[in-house]
């Protein structure tokens, strides 16, 4: 599971598309707090790298659907964050609640 810093700093962009281009799990209808490109570092992931990708994060709490190792209890819903990059690959997690975004971004 991924988790977010509250305070974050330097976001590479603004926000460019308001749905993400592949299967993040985000249920339609989704709002967002926060789209733009961005690190996993700069969003204040642990052992986040400088790899730079597209971001959303929802502005709403969203069941948690990752796979889960055998006996770990599900956790409670939360904001979701999903990142895609350059190279196909991605990343998705929940954010704590109280998470922020770095800047006005977006509202959808």
């Amino acid at each position: 599971m991924l988790a977010v810093a509250v305070a974050l700093s330097g976001c590479y962009g603004l926000p460019t598309t308001p749905k993400p281009p592949v299967d993040c799990g985000f249920p339609e209808g989704t709002h967002f707090a926060f789209i733009g490109m961005a690190s996993e570092a700069d969003l204040g992931f642990p052992n986040g790298d400088r790899h730079v990708g597209q971001w959303w994060v929802s502005s709403e709490r969203l069941p948690y659907s990752a796979p889960l190792p055998a006996g770990r209890p599900i956790p409670p819903p939360s904001p979701k964050a999903c990142g895609v990059f350059d190279d196909g690959s991605m990343a998705i997690g929940n954010v704590p609640l109280d998470w922020h975004p770095p800047f006005d971004a977006v509202s959808s």
